[in-house]
């Protein structure tokens, strides 16, 4: 827990990951886990910054907390922090430890019950998941799945030293409001459905309907 005294600044937390690093008992451990809801720009430069200062041969894996979750403990803590204001740095520091280990001990203690259910739930699904995609893959060329999972087993293995590589994950935008209302599914080589190109049809109406639109064009759309 760092104090964030001017802002955000990659400063206090290059300080903080350091201060991680130094007080957690590594030991012969060279891999540790960064997760930060913008690591994507922070790490860009961080080993200029402080490569100097890392354990000789630490690997840096990057990751983004799925919803925020790690920021989920300031609920708790944002009625605390108020009363610790006018404390001294000991009691104040004290306080917010007492609670967040709070926190972390009721964690570990619901943590068994909460993956034992998760594990429940993805051992249910694994098998129709299974199946769909046996069925997705069927319909496809063996060159195409050979190749893309080179690409991806490829991505995957040089992420950390070169982030260029996972390019080939982004989606590409489908202009949809081309005149033709088929194009996003001819773009991927798959033709649209009857009740595809009718939900088209009324979405394209509607766009072209004015911000205030008459009651006959409403009708019009409601008929057809």
């Amino acid at each position: 827990l760092a104090n964030l005294k001017k802002g955000e600044r990659q400063a206090n937390v290059d300080w903080a990951f350091l201060q991680a690093l130094k007080t957690t008992n590594m030991g012969d451990i060279k891999q540790v886990i960064l997760m930060y809801d913008i690591v994507c720009q922070y790490i860009i430069h961080l080993r200029d910054r402080i490569g100097s200062k890392l354990p000789d041969g630490m690997e840096i894996e990057r990751s983004i907390g799925l919803l925020h979750i790690l920021e989920s403990l300031w609920s708790t803590l944002n009625s605390v922090s108020p009363m610790t204001r006018t404390s001294t740095l000991a009691h104040r520091s004290e306080v917010l430890d007492d609670h967040m280990n709070d926190s972390n001990w009721k964690k570990l203690l619901n943590m068994p019950a909460v993956l034992c259910t998760k594990y429940k739930n993805a051992s249910e699904m694994q098998e129709s998941a299974d199946i769909y995609f046996a069925k997705f893959q069927a319909g496809l060329s063996r060159d195409s799945v050979a190749q893309w999972t080179r690409q991806i087993e490829q991505a995957e293995s040089q992420r950390l030293h070169d982030i260029t590589v996972m390019d080939i994950m982004q989606t590409r935008a489908v202009d949809t409001h081309s005149g033709d209302s088929t194009a996003s599914h001819e773009s991927i080589g798959v033709p649209a459905s009857p009740d595809e190109e009718w939900v088209q049809l009324g979405i394209d109406q509607a766009r072209r309907l004015q911000k205030e639109p008459r009651e006959e064009d409403e009708k019009k759309i409601d008929n057809e």
